[in-house]
C-alpha cells in the first residue's frame, strides 16, 4: 500500500479570542449608575423623602444626602434663613441649579450669537471698504503707470484724433470735380446773373437742390434738407448757418409762391451762402 503523502501545508492558526471590555459595554454601565445615584437611591431613601430641598443640611444628618442634593439640582429649591434659636427669618424660592445653568447657557448664547453677528457685519464693512479703497489705488497707479509709458491717451489727443477723424471723413465724402468747374453751378449762375425774376427763383431752387445733393454724398442722416442739416455740426460743416440761411429762403419761396417779393439782395444772400457752402466741400 503507498505511503499516504502528508500535507506540508499547516492549518492557520487560530484567531486569538478578544479580550476587555468594549465601549459599548462601558457606556451602559456608566447609564446604569447615573440611573441608580440619581433615580433609585433618591426614592427609596426615608431619611430624606419628606424633607424639602434647601441650601443647607444639618449638622446632625451626617453622611451625604443624595435625595437631597439631586433635588437642589434638579427640582425648585427654598432659601431659609432661621436666627441662632432656630425660628425661620424668611423663605425665598428659587429655581433648581439645572435651571439656572440653561438660562444662564442660552443667555451666554444670545449674547455671543449678537456679538458674532455685529463683529461679521462691522469686519465686513471695514474689508469691502479696504477692498474698494485697495481697488481705486490700484487702477489710479495702473493709470499712471500707462500714462508714462504712453498707452494711454489724454482728452487733448482724443479730441485732436477725433477731429482728423473728420476732416478725413470730409475729405472721402467730398465729390472729386479734378478741378473742373460744376456746370450745374454754371446753370445757376446764368440765372442768378439773369435780370428776370422766375430766373432768380430757379437759380434758389435749383442750388437748393445741389445742396440735398451734397449733403446725400457725404451720408448724412435725414430725408430732408432740414433734417440732415439738423444731424450737422460745425465740426462738420464750418459753413452750416449759411445753408441755413440759404435753405430757409428757399423754403419761403416755395410755400409762399408768386407771392413772395423776391429782391436782388435777397437772391444775392441765398446764392452767396449756397456758394460758400460749395465752396468749402470743393464742390463747384
Amino acid at each position: 500500500m503507498a505511503d499516504v503523502k502528508k500535507d506540508d501545508k499547516k492549518a492557520p492558526a487560530a484567531a486569538p479570542a478578544k479580550s476587555g471590555i468594549s465601549w459599548e459595554e462601558v457606556v451602559l454601565l456608566i447609564l446604569g449608575l447615573v440611573t441608580i445615584f440619581f433615580v433609585v437611591i433618591p426614592r427609596f431613601n426615608p431619611e430624606t423623602a419628606n424633607k424639602p430641598a434647601t441650601l443647607y443640611t444639618s449638622d446632625t444628618d451626617g453622611g451625604f444626602d443624595v435625595r437631597g442634593w439631586y433635588q437642589r439640582v434638579f427640582e425648585p429649591r427654598q432659601e431659609v434663613l432661621t436666627d441662632t434659636s432656630g425660628q425661620v427669618i424668611s423663605t425665598t424660592n428659587e429655581v433648581s441649579l439645572a435651571e439656572e445653568a440653561t438660562f444662564r447657557a442660552r443667555d451666554l448664547f444670545e449674547n455671543t450669537f449678537y456679538f458674532i453677528f455685529f463683529m461679521s457685519i462691522f469686519l465686513s464693512l471695514l474689508f469691502g471698504l479696504v477692498w474698494y479703497h485697495n481697488q481705486v489705488r490700484l487702477k489710479f497707479i495702473k493709470d499712471e503707470y500707462l500714462k508714462k509709458l504712453g498707452l494711454v491717451k489724454t482728452p487733448e489727443q482724443i479730441k485732436l484724433e477725433e477731429d482728423a477723424a473728420l476732416v478725413k471723413e470730409r475729405e472721402l465724402s467730398t465729390p472729386d470735380t479734378n478741378g473742373m468747374r460744376n456746370p450745374r453751378w454754371d446753370a445757376v449762375e446764368k440765372y442768378y446773373n439773369s435780370a428776370n425774376q422766375s430766373d432768380w427763383r430757379t437759380a434758389i431752387i435749383e442750388a437748393d437742390i445741389m445742396l440735398y445733393d451734397l449733403l446725400d454724398t457725404m451720408s448724412v442722416e435725414g430725408i430732408s434738407i432740414g433734417e440732415k442739416l439738423k444731424n450737422m455740426n460745425r465740426a462738420q460743416m464750418a459753413t452750416l448757418d449759411f445753408a441755413w440761411r440759404s435753405h430757409k429762403i428757399r423754403n419761403e419761396l416755395a410755400h409762399q409762391g408768386l407771392s413772395f417779393e423776391l429782391t436782388r439782395r435777397t437772391v444775392e444772400e441765398a446764392i452767396e451762402g449756397y456758394r460758400r457752402v460749395f465752396n468749402e466741400f470743393s464742390y463747384i
